[in-house]
C-alpha cells in the first residue's frame, strides 16, 4: 500500500466531462451503506462492521479498469482535486491499494433515472481491529467518457468497527 499523498500526483489530468459516475457501496453483517446508484454526496453513508470479518464492496463504473481503494482513519471535508471528478473525502495520511472487482452486467427497467450497467464486487477482509475504530473508504477509478477514460472519485463510506 502506498501513501495517499501519491494519488494527488494525478491532479495534472485534463478537465472532466463525464457521463457515468464511479460509485461505492459496502455490505456487512449489519446491513448496507446506501444504494449502488446513489448520486455523489459530500455526506458519506455509514456502516457498522465486526472485525475480523469481511465487507462486500460494490462499484458501478468502468469494468476491467484499475480501481484504487483509499482508506483513512479520520474524516475529511470535500476537497476538489483539479482534473479528477467529484471530491476527495479521505484524509492524509491514508492508505491506498489497487483492488480487483468481479464484474456483472445489470439491466434495470423503469422510468429515468435508470441505474444499470457494469457492477463490480469484491470482498474486503477486515483484520482484528479495536471496537469504535473509524474508517473512511473511497475509490479512485477511470470512468468512460466520449473523450476516453477520465479519473473520478467515488462517494465515500464511513465504517465503524463494533
Amino acid at each position: 500500500m502506498k501513501k495517499l499523498a501519491l494519488l494527488c500526483s494525478l491532479a495534472a489530468l485534463p478537465n472532466l466531462t463525464h457521463a457515468q459516475q464511479c460509485t461505492l457501496q459496502a455490505i456487512s453483517s449489519f446491513g448496507a451503506s446506501g444504494v449502488i446508484c446513489d448520486p455523489f454526496s459530500c455526506t458519506p453513508p455509514t456502516l457498522s462492521a465486526n472485525a475480523p470479518s469481511q465487507l462486500l464492496l460494490f462499484t458501478k463504473g468502468a469494468r476491467w479498469q484499475p480501481h484504487v481503494l483509499m482508506v483513512s482513519g479520520t474524516p475529511a471535508p470535500c476537497v476538489s482535486v483539479p482534473g479528477i471528478g467529484n471530491q476527495l473525502l479521505v484524509a492524509a495520511p491514508g492508505l491506498a491499494s489497487v483492488i480487483t472487482f468481479n464484474w456483472l452486467q445489470v439491466y434495470v427497467q423503469g422510468p429515468p433515472p435508470v441505474c444499470g450497467g457494469w457492477i463490480g464486487n469484491t470482498p474486503l477482509s477486515l483484520p482484528s481491529l479495536p471496537g469504535g475504530l473509524f474508517l473512511r473508504l473511497q475509490l479512485l477509478a477511470p470512468v468512460p467518457t466520449v473523450n476516453g477514460p477520465q479519473w473520478m472519485f467515488s462517494n465515500a463510506l464511513d465504517v465503524t468497527i463494533v
